[in-house]
């Protein structure tokens, strides 16, 4: 409240609010007026600011006494400007022609006020000559005035305020003379933020007008041209400390391109927009962990190719492409480290003549612009003409093929987690959307879910060690199982760090799930125990693909280990089934492509290494008839190669196996019989390793792909494949396809093999043999391993099948590029990654081929360098982001350890572990799941769903069936399922399978004139159905797993309760505001007249 004396106060008894604080100049003002001292900073209110603003009277200092009438003038006029105090200018009376006394301010004060209260209209000269009159004692503390710089608020409380008013009626004065009839508005008493629209408009309105009056005045003819310089200089927004909120939201743009791409082609082309105009350390605040180089390597596209432009196209002259460009370019496009296989899914190629041709579905890899780079270079490799840019991107166009867009597209499990990650975000927006959590939350988790996702693909296969003091990258702990100590690893370190981007991940997934459970959320039960669900399902399958990924890269080091330690007397041996070969004919009908019966095909590919060091390989394929792919034929390739391998090259003493983790290959009767085969080819077994499941299938795939188009081409030379024999003289035409060897055996006569119990074998991954017996391991170098007699298996004493057929022509050819010859290496312990050295500098020849697999940096200037690499190399893993500074880092931490003989290691960003938060030891092993049985009432509803799909025809998606069971409702309109009941979608299909299996299996055989008199009825019925499936709803009406028409016919509608038949006809728009909820009866009748209008209606009547 004011707190000035009531009795000098304007509002006398009345308290009013006090907005301001006195200064120093009203308190000292206001002690002269009522001779009471108010101290600095009590609570005045407005009116006794104005009364004491008019009563105060404040005269500026005189410097001298002696200036001129003049000076005295010009100060009077421009403090009266400045201040806007109430004019002076007053006609003396007789009592001012003394001099006036100003040693007292009670004195002082009385005497101005009484000389300007006479007559206002008198001469200036009379006011001058009785200032001129004025004697100055030499106290300088009558009268005091504030410093220019003072913060006083009594400034801002009149003297600004007035001085802005002069200011804006000086330009009120300056518009009307330029001819503006526009008035500057008064000063606004609140922020912009809180003015309304048409406030502002008025403001922006006048503002323009005198902007566009200034620039006329200064350039005039030329005002356009001094705003566009004006703008451009943006001295206007550093003059307002404002920030340039266009640039930035260029730049936010710009990098989240530069964060959505999905190649280093496609980032330097949106740098390369920018690269140049906003200096680096500007960029980098937006993209963090952007390096210098790559800045540079942005800035030189731009020298080279354009601002942001991709990579120019030379054009060719038009030419006839001849049928051995457009084979060799086929061969390319269809090679496997261009697409991938499918196993599902097919393409329709449209001709111009109207015909379809029916293709099966691959998945492409990379761009177009990728493609065309990559053949060009490997047309030079090969010594061909490639064809014309243009005709290439034309030919990829019509080619059509699914372009990968993430994922490896055969990885289940890697598509599983990253579908996880989706569902997540799904349940974070539901979360948002039921007000549970704010905006920030939000943001938080799309950011940390985006960024775990990255994670898992990419940098957390570079962090996983054998030695790593963080539990989520200890391979060695990851995998050790505690329930066996035979498959323990012993650690010689402490897991007492955190990696900050595992627990980053752990976290946002624990926040999510917290959310979920807040019982005082908006979210009905319903809703909650969905996302619940949907949010367990989730966490364990990112944790199954975080696991995965650990176990591939651990599975994978035998096959490097054993590339490496490789001697001349020694064979590698990767062995896979290929995909079933289609039989091709030149000119095939739509007839010919129906019913079509595979041939099967068998791969293994041979690794050795000669004496002087070099890598050389070969191919067996077999192509077997009358075959089941099972272990007894495995067994038999084996035993077939291996002798193979003995006659031709009697220093082979030893044999490794990498095979795929198919039953066939993990068999306890094959697994028995690899010691037995020395016995018979000489070639001791010491080894049989399995490549984990969805993880690197090795060389087979790739060599299966090579056969393949090379048949293909035998095809379209007007050829036919239609038998096991016709499949081998493909593979041969045309000098055969490089380093392959093929043999036709014929598996119907093979002996059943003898059946031998193996308890575990399922999990078990490395098997090394010895004279007496076995070892296992379930994870690669995790443990000791389990040591298993040969007489505990009870195995057969010899091999009880052979396969007598010859393999064509053919031996060991070396593993290099054909423009290119391997180096002599000094030892056999180099490193497989220097054996192949380029002949060409990086500056002649830039590295196009860059390697597919995920965190592997390692380019490569040739097609046919890719392809060793792939088959043979191992990869490079190195983070993504990875600057100069940190390099520079981890390489001089290599050198110090180098020379201490500690084998360096690439660490991630770690942490101190909390005590008790450790993950348990083997959290990375493969989990089997327990088989659950259904009880009696998931039972019921999934046939319910089964039977009504039979019966309407209209079957259900098991994903939609899952989904409904978690908001399904019984009877009493109760919950019918909780959250421990729900199912998968892969659960409801399977339960679907087996019901249609049990109903197949007891229809009995129609008879023929059966058969005859249903078509006949059913043609004459289907222009009855037509017309009543679109006139009337069709039988039967259903709701959820209620089948109304049912219901209807024995009556049931009274069981059900008031609320379920409520949910009934609002489900079917049936009109119920009017109708009471405690009775059934209007409902039922509802409902009732609803069913009469179905197509069975006549028969229940």
């Amino acid at each position: 409240m004011c707190s000035t004396p009531t009795d000098w106060a304007p509002h006398k008894s009345k308290k009013l609010k006090g907005d301001r604080g006195l200064t120093f100049l009203q308190s000292k003002g206001l002690h002269q007026l009522t001779n009471q001292l108010l101290h600095v900073g009590t609570p005045i209110c407005k009116q006794c600011r104005g009364k004491l603003k008019t009563e105060l009277v404040v005269l500026p200092p005189f410097t001298s006494p002696s200036r001129s009438n003049l000076d005295f003038s010009t100060a009077i006029a421009h403090q009266k400007e400045e201040l806007a105090l109430p004019s002076l200018v007053s006609d003396t009376s007789a009592s001012t022609e003394s001099a006036i006394d100003v040693s007292s301010p009670h004195s002082f004060l009385p005497k101005v006020n009484a000389a300007c209260s006479e007559e206002g209209e008198s001469n200036c000269s009379d006011l001058l000559e009785a200032f001129g009159k004025l004697a100055v004692d030499d106290d300088q503390s009558v009268v005091e005035f504030p410093d220019e710089g003072s913060s006083s608020s009594e400034s801002s409380d009149g003297c600004h305020i007035d001085l802005q008013g002069l200011r804006r009626e000086k330009l009120n004065q300056f518009l009307t003379v330029c001819g503006k009839e526009e008035r500057v508005p008064g000063h606004p008493k609140k922020s912009w933020e809180k003015l309304s629209n048409q406030r502002k408009n008025i403001y922006v309105t006048r503002a323009t007008t005198t902007i566009v009056t200034v620039l006329e005045v200064i350039a005039p003819g030329d005002a356009g041209h001094l705003w566009t310089a004006v703008q451009s200089s943006r001295c206007v927004e550093t003059a307002l400390g404002m920030d340039d909120n266009i640039d930035r939201k260029y730049l936010e743009a710009l990098a989240e391109t530069y964060q959505h791409a999905t190649s280093w082609d496609t980032r330097r082309q949106v740098l390369a927009i920018i690269a140049d105009l906003v200096p680096y350390r500007d960029i980098q605040k937006f993209t963090p962990g952007l390096t210098d180089y790559r800045i540079k390597e942005a800035r030189m596209h731009i020298l080279k190719y354009g601002r942001g432009a991709a990579v120019p196209l030379t054009k060719s002259p038009r030419m006839r492409v001849n049928e051995s460009q457009l084979d060799h370019f086929l061969t390319f496009i269809t090679s496997s480290h261009v697409v991938q296989d499918l196993p599902f899914g097919q393409r329709y190629l449209h001709l111009e003549n109207g015909q379809v041709l029916e293709t099966p579905n691959v998945i492409r890899a990379m761009i177009p612009q990728r493609i065309i780079e990559q053949y060009t270079q490997f047309c030079k490799e090969d010594d061909m003409k490639p064809l014309s840019p243009a005709t290439i991107s034309r030919l990829l166009t019509v080619c059509a093929a699914t372009v990968r867009k993430s994922l490896q597209g055969l990885d289940y499990i890697a598509a599983d987690g990253a579908k996880a990650f989706d569902d997540l975000s799904a349940v974070a927006v539901k979360l948002k959307d039921k007000c549970v959590c704010d905006g920030e939350w939000f943001s938080h988790c799309q950011e940390a879910l985006k960024a775990g996702k990255q994670y898992i693909k990419t940098e957390y296969k570079v962090h996983i060690t054998q030695g790593s003091r963080v539990a989520d990258h200890c391979a060695v702990y990851a995998l050790s199982d505690p329930k066996e100590d035979h498959f323990q690893g012993t650690c010689d370190h402490a897991h007492d760090q955190s990696c900050s981007s595992c627990e980053g991940l752990d976290s946002v997934l624990s926040s999510i799930e917290a959310s979920v459970r807040h019982k005082t959320s908006n979210l009905s039960d319903e809703e909650r125990d969905d996302m619940m669900y949907s949010c367990q399902q989730a966490v364990q399958a990112i944790h199954t693909w975080k696991a995965h990924q650990l176990r591939v890269l651990q599975q994978d080091k035998c096959r490097i280990d054993v590339l490496q330690e490789l001697n001349f007397n020694e064979v590698l041996i990767t062995q896979d089934w290929a995909m079933k070969f289609l039989l091709l004919k030149y000119r095939e009908t739509q007839t010919d492509w129906f019913g079509k019966r595979g041939i099967s095909w068998h791969i293994s590919v041979v690794v050795r290494r000669e004496t002087g060091g070099n890598l050389q390989h070969q191919a067996f394929v077999h192509i077997a008839k009358n075959c089941s792919q099972d272990s007894n034929v495995v067994a038999a390739i084996m035993e077939h190669i291996l002798r193979n391998l003995s006659n031709e090259h009697p220093e082979i003493t030893t044999a490794y196996f990498r095979q795929d983790n198919a039953g066939c290959y993990k068999s306890a009767a094959m697994l028995a019989a690899c010691p037995l085969m020395q016995k018979t080819t000489g070639i001791n077994v010491r080894r049989v390793d399995f490549s984990h499941p969805q993880g690197s299938k090795g060389s087979c795939d790739r060599k299966a792909a090579t056969i393949k188009a090379h048949v293909r081409r035998f095809v379209n030379e007007g050829h036919d494949v239609l038998t096991a024999d016709d499949f081998r003289d493909a593979i041969l035409s045309n000098n055969g396809v490089r380093g392959v060897r093929v043999a036709v055996v014929n598996c119907e006569f093979l002996a059943p093999a003898q059946p031998v119990k193996w308890e575990g074998v399922s999990s078990i991954n490395n098997l090394s043999y010895q004279v007496t017996g076995v070892t296992v391991w379930k994870a690669y170098d995790v443990g000791k391993g389990k040591t298993i007699l040969r007489t505990q298996l009870q195995a057969p004493s010899t091999l009880q099948n052979q396969f007598n057929g010859s393999f064509s022509d053919g031996d060991f050819v070396d593993i290099c590029a054909s423009t290119r010859s391997a180096p002599e290496l000094k030892t056999s312990t180099i490193p497989l990654h220097h054996q192949v050295n380029d002949t060409s500098t990086e500056e002649q020849t830039p590295k196009l081929f860059t390697c597919p697999v995920d965190g592997c940096v390692k380019c490569f200037q040739q097609y046919g360098s890719l392809e060793i690499h792939l088959q043979y190399g191992s990869c490079k893993l190195v983070p993504e982001r990875e600057n100069l500074f940190d390099k520079a880092k981890i390489c001089y931490r290599d050198k110090l350890l180098h020379d201490r003989g500690i084998h360096p290691v690439l660490t991630s960003s770690t942490l101190p572990l909390p005590v008790g938060d450790i993950k348990p030891k083997g959290w990375a092993l493969k989990v089997t799941k327990k088989a659950t049985r259904f009880n009696e009432k998931q039972k019921k509803y999934l046939e319910e769903k089964f039977f009504l799909g039979q019966e309407t025809g209209h079957k259900v998606e098991a994903v939609t069936v899952a989904q409904e069971m978690r908001y399904a409702k019984d009877e009493a309109g109760s919950r019918r399922f909780t959250l421990d009941e729900f199912v998968t979608p892969q659960q409801v299909q399977s339960f679907f399978s087996r019901m249609a299996a049990k109903i197949r299996n007891r229809q009995e055989e129609v008879l023929e004139e059966d058969t005859t008199a249903a078509e006949d009825q059913a043609a004459f019925s289907s222009t009855r159905a037509d017309i009543l499936e679109n006139c009337q709803l069709t039988h039967p009406i259903v709701y959820d797993s209620f089948n109304l028409c049912a219901l209807y016919a024995c009556n049931g509608f009274k069981k059900l309760s008031v609320n379920m038949l409520r949910l009934i006809c609002e489900y079917f728009d049936l009109d119920v505001c009017n109708i009471p909820r405690s009775r059934k009866a209007p409902y039922i009748e509802l409902i009732s007249s609803l069913v009469l209008t179905c197509t069975c209606a006549p028969s229940q009547n």
